[in-house]
């Protein structure tokens, strides 16, 4: 599927805690094309818990970060020249929130910039890039070390909550400047989020580029049924954020009626046990039927859509970067009803699904449910739109190909 093409180059790449666990599923399919293109992929999570995904044999695992981050707090003093630095930057006419953020912040980019030296020192490279998946306390590490070591080149992706300051409820991120004018490049997944950070810093929006994740083609597309039952699907962690919530109180304005309605959703997380009792509550007719399946697998949610009509994927999140939940949903051919957050403009519009309000009621997302049981004919082509808007925009081969090239010519 993936054509070779090594180089010499060695690439590291820092996350949250990808290959363990269930986070960060896209690295699933971006890392096969950083295996496929450099020579040596080491990989540096910070969480390590959960079980190990399969990665390709010449991606290496760097696993005791996080107790090298505990040691490095406990050892504060003996990283306080670089926490210092970070310290004098600090904006001290904000409130004792953001100070205490800062000053976690600071910490946590010395002790990634210390495992990330240790590696550097360690190791032979001929050359190296060094990619943070986040705009987090690492991207900060990955500045400090450009200025030591002005040959490595330095990456930085961003996505959501990394980008747009109203997920962390503050006014701006700490030493994003000093970051952005440092290291070689940031990448955003989305145009929005692009254009977010280059209004806030625009003497470095040269610095800043768009590439869009994507995912394969699966070979299949999802086949219409002819049951008479509006089937529902929507992927997400369960969290404040998604708002889940707010899917059960439309699907409530099903009770008492003559629909037949079967939603599932994808996914587990902190509110899964209070969302279930809320269902439980809310949904309480025979007419609406519901699953919470928990986390799934990148291929069981490709057989649960090669396997099972759905008629819409919902997303209403409070903000987003560009799903990829609905970049899968799309490229079986399922229309997307999602808000109009973020990046999901760019995905999601009303030929190939429909955008709601940020600020949505439940009842208008009821009512636009029914719609789509009365308009079967333009939901069927939005099915072949949705599809087709994936292919042209959302295709890993194309996008993780792109990447890849722009980052060898740093």
């Amino acid at each position: 599927m993936i054509k070779s093409d090594l180089n010499d180059k060695c690439i590291i790449l820092t996350t949250v805690s990808f290959p363990y666990g269930n986070a960060e599923t896209w690295l699933e399919t971006e890392i096969l094309f950083l295996a496929k293109s450099f020579k040596k992929v080491i990989v540096i999570p910070y969480k390590t818990e959960g079980k190990l995904r399969a990665v390709p044999s010449n991606v290496i695992l760097v696993k005791d970060f996080k107790s090298k981050f505990i040691l490095n707090i406990l050892r504060f003093f003996s990283s306080i020249k670089r926490c210092g630095f970070l310290i004098r930057l600090m904006a001290i006419d904000k409130n004792i929130t953001f100070l205490v953020l800062q000053f976690w912040w600071a910490l946590t980019a010395s002790a990634w910039y210390k495992r990330i030296e240790n590696l550097l020192k360690k190791e032979t490279f001929k050359d190296v890039i060094i990619y943070s998946q986040w705009f987090n306390g690492c991207a900060t590490a990955l500045a400090l070390l450009k200025s030591k070591y002005p040959n490595v080149k330095t990456i930085v992706k961003c996505h959501g909550w990394d980008v747009y300051e109203d997920r962390l409820k503050i006014d701006f991120y700490p030493f994003r400047k000093q970051t952005i004018e440092k290291v070689d490049k940031v990448f955003a997944i989305s145009d929005d989020g692009n254009s977010h950070l280059a209004s806030i810093y625009p003497s470095f929006k040269q610095k800043i580029e768009t590439i869009k994740l994507g995912v394969f083609d699966h070979g299949f597309c999802n086949k219409k049924n002819d049951f008479n039952v509006l089937k529902i699907v929507s992927c997400s962690y369960l969290n404040n954020t998604k708002r889940i919530h707010l899917i059960i109180d439309a699907l409530s304005y099903f009770n008492n009626t003559n629909y037949n309605i079967e939603w599932h959703h994808i996914g587990g997380g902190e509110l899964q046990k209070t969302l279930e009792s809320y269902a439980k509550e809310k949904l309480n007719n025979e007419g609406v039927t519901y699953k919470f399946l928990g986390n799934l697998k990148n291929e069981e949610i490709r057989e649960l859509y090669a396997n099972n009509f759905f008629d819409m994927f919902l997303n209403v999140s409070s903000s987003e970067g560009i799903p990829v939940s609905i970049m899968e949903a799309q490229s079986a051919g399922i229309p997307v009803i999602a808000t109009n957050v973020g990046g999901t403009g760019e995905i999601v519009n009303n030929q190939n699904g429909l955008l709601l309000d940020k600020d949505f009621k439940p009842y208008d997302l009821y009512k636009i449910i029914a719609s789509v049981i009365d308009a079967q004919e333009d939901w069927i082509k939005k099915r072949s739109l949705s599809r087709k808007h994936w292919a042209t925009y959302f295709n890993a081969e194309k996008n993780y190909k792109k990447f890849i090239e722009k980052i060898n010519l740093l």
